[in-house]
């Protein structure tokens, strides 16, 4: 294995992923060492105005930022919608970078298109050209500048690294977990990340970025800052971020990109992250983000998801077995987040 990652030392981001994207996806815990945040896209900004362009669309004060961490962040439409969110932080030559969902890279940089052409800054996606590393718990590599990212009871970092220090990485440390670290950080840490899925659907509020300081409600004017604040200060959010878990003995789905949730037949919210932990043979364990409706400032309990059936598998000559599982609803438990 080590001499295949030699014979490619100057590696495409294609190869890169056929490479890296690989392990197991069984745990449910963070663990100790390096891993590849694939979900995330690079964004750079740069120009004499690119501090000065995005403080005027990111909710954080992007005039402020600080060189030795991730700030996080959103980027809103006019109504107060959240487009993206992630991270964003500098460098010494005045370059901003933004960290977003992979599926957003470009609707991102298209969003900002038509603003941009005004200012002195440019925006460019080096996703081809960087990889995100995430370390817990782990020495930053020498040759590898990092900065730290918040996580609650983690001591946690995000590097950009191009795509040959990624495989040299790789090579030093053989038990590099998988991508799907990344995504289990978040999770555990109740940190919502937009996807095309989820896009211009939430205000900052719903997903809990209040919370989790992406917002400074004392900086300047940005796109959408009149309803976000009016939201923070005038009234009450009635959705919220909530965390999911598998009911026990309910049968986990294989994908719950922006599915339904109800509660009593009522509509009541739609999944925004997950994942699935299958630890043994029909043990199904995972954990998901969610935005579920509340009353009287309580969540339900439950919740659920019923799958929708394909044609093909609810034709009339095809035979159903008390055992088949696929159709039935899943059911979760819904707990606060606790800030």
């Amino acid at each position: 294995m080590k001499g295949f990652f030699l014979r490619v030392a100057c590696v495409s981001l294609e190869k890169w992923h056929e490479v890296a994207d690989t392990g197991s996806q069984s745990a449910l815990e963070l663990e100790p060492g390096l891993s590849w945040a694939a979900d995330l896209a690079v964004l750079e900004f740069d120009g004499l105005e690119a501090a000065k362009f995005l403080q005027g669309y990111l909710t954080c004060d992007t005039e402020a930022l600080a060189t030795d961490r991730w700030q996080p962040t959103a980027l809103c439409n006019l109504k107060g919608r959240v487009v993206a969110n992630g991270w964003v932080t500098t460098d010494a030559q005045g370059s901003l970078w933004l960290l977003v969902h992979q599926s957003l890279a470009e609707h991102c940089l298209a969003f900002l298109h038509k603003y941009l052409v005004f200012a002195k800054a440019q925006g460019h996606n080096r996703s081809a050209e960087r990889v995100v590393i995430m370390g817990v718990t782990q020495a930053v590599p020498a040759a590898l500048t990092a900065r730290t990212f918040a996580l609650p009871q983690s001591e946690a970092w995000l590097g950009l690294a191009t795509l040959d220090q990624s495989i040299e990485l790789w090579q030093q440390a053989p038990l590099l977990t998988p991508n799907s670290q990344f995504n289990r950080a978040l999770l555990g840490a109740g940190l919502a990340l937009v996807t095309n899925h989820s896009s211009e659907q939430y205000l900052p509020q719903m997903l809990g970025l209040a919370d989790s300081g992406a917002i400074d409600f004392d900086k300047g004017c940005y796109l959408g800052q009149e309803i976000v604040a009016r939201a923070q200060h005038r009234g009450s959010v009635k959705r919220q971020l909530a965390r999911l878990e598998w009911y026990p003995g309910s049968k986990a789905q294989q994908s719950l990109d922006a599915a339904d949730l109800s509660n009593d037949s009522r509509s009541v919210g739609k999944i925004i992250n997950w994942q699935i932990a299958a630890n043994s043979e029909g043990t199904h364990l995972g954990t998901a983000l969610a935005v579920v409706s509340i009353k009287d400032e309580v969540f339900p309990a439950t919740v659920s998801h019923s799958p929708t059936i394909e044609p093909a598998t609810a034709a009339a000559d095809t035979p159903t077995s008390s055992a088949d599982t696929s159709s039935q609803p899943t059911l979760f438990q819904v707990h606060k987040i606790e800030n």
